[in-house]
């Protein structure tokens, strides 16, 4: 996992899950288990040539709320306090 300072808070975020989903701008679409897989192996592997950011509101002009520093496909974990923690492997 990459450096990330003591002072910067990390969270652990289940996105997106496995199913069918319909967008107004893009129609229905699948996502696969397998198309999670390739996204973690295309990640690890540096494919972007970049850090990966989420912007806010959807406009990189409004800045970043987060970077994405690490990649996982796994059992859907509960929000914090709702069941167990994430094993110390996925920390």
């Amino acid at each position: 996992m990459p450096y990330v300072p003591d002072a910067k808070p990390t969270s652990w975020v289940t996105h997106p899950r496995e199913g069918s989903y319909s967008d107004p701008r893009y129609g229905r679409f699948e996502i696969s288990r397998e198309m999670l897989l390739a996204m973690v192996r295309n990640f690890d592997a540096g494919v972007a040539g970049t850090d990966i950011f989420l912007d806010v509101n959807h406009q990189p002009g409004d800045g970043a709320a987060a970077k994405i520093c690490k990649l996982a496909v796994g059992p859907v974990w509960p929000r914090r306090g709702q069941g167990p923690r994430l094993p110390p492997s996925l920390r």
